[in-house]
C-alpha cells in the first residue's frame, strides 16, 4: 500500500516541470522499485523529421525522461515511460516570402537556414520480448501532447548571427500518436540497459494542412539507469 501511495504521489507531479521530475525520480527511485517493478530514468539523443517535405533534413536533439518496467513473466515486461524533455522537428533552407509579415525582414529570410522545433511530452507505452536475458525486443502505442512549437531562422545580417524566432504553436496540433519499435540491450541484471527505437506517427500535425501529411518519425538511441534498485533490493531482503 506504501509503494502504490508513493507511485501516485510521483505521477501526480508529471505536471511539474521537466526538471522537478527528474528531480523527484532520483529522490523517489528506491521506494518505486521492487522484485516485480523496475523504475529509474531514459536518455539519450534523437533525430526527427516530418513525412511529406522532402527538401528538410533529420533534427538532432536530446531526450529524457523516466521509465517503469512491471515485469510479467520471465519473457514479458510491460514499459511505460514519460519522455518530459523531448523534440521533433526538422532543418531545412526557407523558401517562404512571407513569414513575419514585417517589411524588409521577410525578403532577408529567403534562403535562410531554418530549425523547426516542437516540443512534447511524449508517453510511449510498449511491451518488451525477451528474447535472451540480455537482448529485448519492443513494440507499442505511443502518445504525445505538444506544449511549444517554434521555427528559428539564422541568417547573416552586415557580417552579424542573426536569429529570428517564430512561435508555431497555433500551426501545429497538441496531441500525436503512432508506434514505436526497438530492440535494447541489457548489460548487466538489474542495471543499464542501451538501445533504439523508431517511432512512426499516424497523425498530420499541422492543423489546416492544405498538402501532404506531415507525421512525425524519429530514431532514438537511449540509455536507462534504475534508480536505487539495489537499494531496494538490500531492503526487501533485510525485511
Amino acid at each position: 500500500m506504501k509503494k502504490s501511495a508513493l507511485l501516485f504521489l510521483f505521477l501526480a507531479c508529471f505536471s511539474w516541470h521537466a526538471h522537478s521530475q527528474v528531480l523527484i525520480s532520483l529522490l523517489l527511485g528506491d521506494k518505486l522499485n521492487s522484485e516485480k517493478l523496475e523504475f529509474g530514468l531514459i536518455g539519450g539523443y534523437a533525430t526527427s523529421n516530418q513525412s511529406g517535405l522532402d527538401e528538410s533534413s533529420y533534427y538532432g536533439s536530446l531526450h529524457l525522461g523516466f521509465y517503469f518496467d512491471f515485469i510479467l513473466s520471465e519473457k514479458w515486461v510491460f514499459n511505460p515511460s514519460v519522455n518530459v524533455i523531448s523534440a521533433s522537428g526538422m532543418e531545412f533552407t526557407n523558401q517562404d516570402p512571407a513569414v513575419t509579415g514585417i517589411t524588409g525582414l521577410d525578403g532577408v529570410l529567403i534562403g535562410a537556414d531554418a530549425r523547426l522545433k516542437v516540443e512534447y511530452f511524449q508517453v510511449p507505452l510498449l511491451m518488451k520480448y525477451n528474447v535472451t536475458p540480455k537482448i529485448h525486443l519492443m513494440l507499442g502505442p505511443q502518445l504525445a501532447l505538444r506544449h511549444k512549437a517554434s521555427t528559428y531562422y539564422y541568417y547573416d545580417l552586415n557580417g552579424n548571427d542573426i536569429v529570428y524566432r517564430e512561435d508555431e504553436r497555433d500551426n501545429y496540433k497538441r496531441l500525436d500518436a503512432g508506434f514505436t519499435s526497438g530492440v535494447g540491450y541489457k548489460l548487466k541484471p538489474g542495471g543499464m540497459n542501451l538501445g533504439v527505437r523508431y517511432y512512426q506517427g499516424f497523425v498530420d500535425v499541422r492543423k489546416n494542412n492544405p498538402g501532404d501529411a506531415n507525421r512525425n518519425r524519429s530514431w532514438y538511441i537511449y540509455c536507462t539507469i534504475p534508480i536505487g534498485k539495489g537499494k531496494a533490493a538490500s531492503k526487501e531482503q533485510a525485511d
